[in-house]
């Protein structure tokens, strides 16, 4: 007979014990408890016991209604081979099979929210024959906000009454229920918030920069004009950790205004903030960098750091086209916030013959995704290895 574990209350003779016995004993007929090798039985026992003779163990496991003999099922606490610590990491699906030694007296279960998602830049700016005009560069893109952190402890679940429970990783992320559990999300430029949170403890995630401004034409009339530089779009902001609020994004600058005949020089991109504490991964720096990923539980799952922005497009001299404006990153594992694009250039204008006066603007860069939440469930977290 293959045998499951459960914790038991086992009392006898005033003397009270928890430990693990077979799952389906107490369901088992006194027929089939008998079936059962005493070799299997053993090794439920307590130290208290390991001299109790063969046919006095035997006795004590199959004969439930001996005088004295109390075993009932217990939900929760700490058992003779229950003390085993476990950490499990829910990154996908919808339902989770809890565990025969689930130990409800001794659990923690924490909620990363997604971070939001990074906007494209805008276009340049077309020059225009008519007026005479270059063109302004485009605004860069809003950073997405990092995911809220959210934890509960000791959930008490009956492993028999509820073999497998909901949950939801994404955006907002929850536990069992929504109103029993739940980690804000971030959205575009703004973190997940603690205060939409539900649990024991509550951190924000960081907002996502701000997008950089567009560089203006050259204002004047004259043979050779030079476009606006696009503006540099904001950094994803870092998700929330156990133990703090995640870092804001940064704000993607200004395009530089385009001068007599050369274009506005482009926008830097703002860098992404890093992921709550501790082992937060850290934001990127560099232009369209995916945010670092974090170790806050081990070395592949931690809070994500928010991605650097997209730079912006230089503007066009006199009759060039504006500059493409770069792409915003994906935000760091888990809930880093994605990164805004950088603005497209402005096209210069130039009216000597042989050069179009009607330059192009840059196209803009696009924004990216933020990435999803996590759910971390530790069984007996009290325990150290």
């Amino acid at each position: 007979m293959s045998l499951k574990d459960i914790i038991v209350n086992l009392q006898w003779d005033g003397w009270t014990e928890r430990l693990i016995m077979p799952l389906d004993y107490l369901r088992l007929s006194m027929q089939d408890r008998l079936a059962i090798p005493l070799s299997q039985l053993r090794v439920y026992a307590p130290p208290e016991m390991l001299l109790v003779p063969d046919w006095a163990m035997k006795g004590l496991f199959s004969a439930t209604m001996m005088p004295g003999f109390n075993p009932s099922r217990c939900l929760s606490g700490v058992g003779i081979g229950f003390k085993e610590k476990s950490v499990i990491f829910l990154t996908s699906g919808t339902s989770w099979t809890v565990p025969d030694k689930w130990n409800s007296e001794d659990n923690l279960i924490e909620c990363i929210g997604g971070g939001g998602n990074g906007v494209a830049g805008n276009q340049g700016q077309q020059a225009q024959q008519s007026g005479y005009t270059a063109g302004d560069g485009g605004v860069g893109g809003l950073g997405g906000g990092g995911g809220a952190y959210a934890r509960l402890s000791n959930i008490e679940i009956d492993p028999i009454a509820t073999p497998t429970v909901p949950y939801l990783v994404g955006g907002n992320t929850w536990f069992k229920a929504s109103d029993l559990l739940f980690a804000d999300g971030g959205s575009s430029n703004v973190g997940g918030d603690a205060a939409a949170c539900i649990g024991e403890v509550k951190w924000s995630g960081g907002n996502g920069g701000a997008r950089g401004a567009a560089g203006n034409a050259y204002d004047g009339l004259a043979d050779k004009m030079g476009g606006g530089g696009g503006g540099g779009g904001g950094g994803g902001g870092g998700a929330g950790g156990p133990e703090g609020v995640g870092a804001n994004g940064f704000n993607g600058s200004k395009g530089g205004n385009g001068g007599l005949q050369n274009g506005g020089s482009a926008g830097n991109q703002g860098a992404g903030g890093d992921g709550g504490p501790p082992g937060g991964g850290l934001g990127s720096g560099a232009a369209g960098t995916v945010g670092g990923a974090g170790t806050t539980w081990d070395a592949s799952h931690g809070t994500g750091g928010g991605a650097a922005g997209g730079k912006g497009g230089a503007g066009g001299g006199g009759g060039a086209d504006g500059k493409v404006g770069s792409a915003g990153a994906l935000g760091g594992l888990y809930g880093g916030g994605g990164s805004g694009g950088g603005g497209g250039g402005g096209g210069g204008y130039r009216s000597t013959s042989g050069n179009t006066p009607n330059a192009s603007g840059g196209s803009r860069g696009l924004g990216k995704d933020g990435r999803t939440g996590m759910i971390v469930i530790t069984n007996n977290p009290s325990i150290t290895p």
